[in-house]
């Protein structure tokens, strides 16, 4: 059997960050192509889709966020594509936003 000790050994919080106002986030995903950093994409209730860079020290850089006019966001996917659009599927009506980032 584990001990409270072990379990805390195997995560450390590297960082935090807050989106929008804090309210509940509905949505994630992850894009793992092209350089050694990450992309995070976090959709919330309020509306609001976030998008972060995690460089290899597990460190948050803001790349975007945007609040949708009508949309709550259920679903968020990268294309795997060259282009690594976002995708955006809205929860209640059913609408799908595309969002490009340039480097």
């Amino acid at each position: 059997m584990r001990t409270d000790r072990l379990l805390q050994s195997e995560f450390i919080e590297l960082s935090d960050y807050r989106i929008g106002i804090g309210s509940q986030i509905t949505c994630i995903t992850d894009d793992r192509s092209g350089s050694d950093n990450r992309r995070l994409a976090i959709g919330a209730r309020d509306k609001r889709i976030m998008v972060v860079e995690l460089d290899l020290k597990g460190n948050m850089f803001h790349i975007f966020s945007v609040t949708m006019d009508k949309t709550v966001p259920s679903g968020l996917a990268f294309a795997d594509r060259e282009d690594r659009n976002l995708y955006v599927f809205g929860h209640y009506d059913g609408d799908v936003h595309v969002f490009t980032y340039y480097y």
